[in-house]
C-alpha cells in the first residue's frame, strides 16, 4: 500500500517522517532552496530537519543538482549545499553530463518518499506536485541501493 501526498499534504507527512530517523537520511534533490523569505515556512523547514539530524550524529546524506545547464538551480544548490555542510550533513552532486532530478527521501532505509516535490517555494506552496509515501521493504532496499551506488560515484559539491 502507499500512501499520495498531494500539494501541501507532502510537508505534513515528510516533516515528522524525518522526525522519525534514528540512524539516517538520504535525500536526491533537483532543487533544495535554504534562503530567501518566502522559504521560512517551505523549505527551510525541511532542510533545518537536515541539518538537526546531521548535528545529532545522524548519517546524512544529500545528492543534489548541479549540472551546468541549469544555472539558477545549480546557484540555489551550491548555496543550499554550503549551508548544509556547515551543519554536518554530506552533499555530493553527479557528474556534469548527468542531472539529478530525482526528488527522493529515504528514512533509515525503511520508508521513501518519491515523487515530483522539490524543496523550493514553488512546488511546495504552488504547483499541483504528487508524491507517494513507499513503505514496501523490498521496493525501499532497492531505491537505497541505488542512491548508495550514485553517492558512490558522485563527487563532492564545490560551493
Amino acid at each position: 500500500m502507499a500512501e499520495v501526498l498531494i500539494d501541501r499534504r507532502y510537508m505534513q507527512r515528510v516533516l515528522p517522517l524525518m522526525e522519525s530517523a534514528e540512524r539516517c537520511l538520504r535525500v536526491a534533490m533537483f532543487q533544495m532552496m535554504v534562503r530567501g523569505r518566502s522559504a521560512k515556512r517551505t523549505s527551510r523547514e525541511l532542510v533545518d530537519k537536515l541539518a538537526a539530524k546531521g548535528l545529532e550524529g545522524k548519517d546524512v546524506r544529500v545528492i543534489l543538482n548541479v549540472a551546468p545547464g541549469k544555472a539558477r538551480v545549480a546557484a540555489i544548490n551550491r548555496d543550499a549545499a554550503k549551508w548544509l555542510m556547515e551543519r554536518k550533513v554530506y552533499v555530493r552532486c553527479l557528474g556534469a553530463r548527468r542531472i539529478c532530478h530525482a526528488k527522493l527521501v529515504l528514512v533509515d532505509e525503511r520508508i521513501a518518499v518519491i515523487g515530483s516535490h522539490n524543496w523550493g517555494v514553488g512546488s511546495l506552496t504552488g504547483n499541483f506536485e504528487v508524491s507517494v509515501v513507499v513503505e514496501d521493504v523490498g521496493q525501499v532496499k532497492r531505491l537505497a541501493e541505488h542512491f548508495d551506488g550514485l553517492w558512490a560515484v558522485a563527487k563532492p559539491v564545490n560551493p
